[in-house]
């Protein structure tokens, strides 16, 4: 039978491990998902809503509704980025600019890139 994934790269084992790493911080350190914002005064609250109860995240005045549901949806977007970075090699992937730059965000956000 032929295989169907591509010839590991130099490399790509530790690659994958760093991936599931990340994985597995997407899932703790942060406070917990899905969060939600509500207009508060001339700001927004950003809000937990996790297991039916709500936590306080941030109070932010000033804030466009825009940016107030992109950082709402952020603990998504970081889960999402963390499975499809454990992921990519079962699913072939490439190891293009794209999954270097998600790569690259999601160390960000978990603190392994400072």
């Amino acid at each position: 039978m032929l295989s169907t994934r591509a010839p590991a790269k130099p490399g790509a084992e530790i690659q994958e491990r760093r991936d599931r790493r990340l994985l597995r911080a997407n899932n703790a350190g942060h406070t917990r998902g899905p969060w939600a914002y509500t207009v508060h005064g001339d700001g927004y609250h950003i809000e937990s809503r996790a297991n039916g109860l709500y936590t306080f995240v941030a109070t932010v005045h000033g804030m466009r509704p825009h940016d107030a549901r992109l950082i709402a949806v952020a603990p998504e977007l970081l889960a999402a980025v963390g499975e499809l970075l454990a992921d990519r090699d079962a699913r072939g992937l490439c190891d293009c600019p794209a999954v270097t730059r998600a790569r690259r965000a999601a160390a960000k956000a978990t603190g392994e890139g400072v």
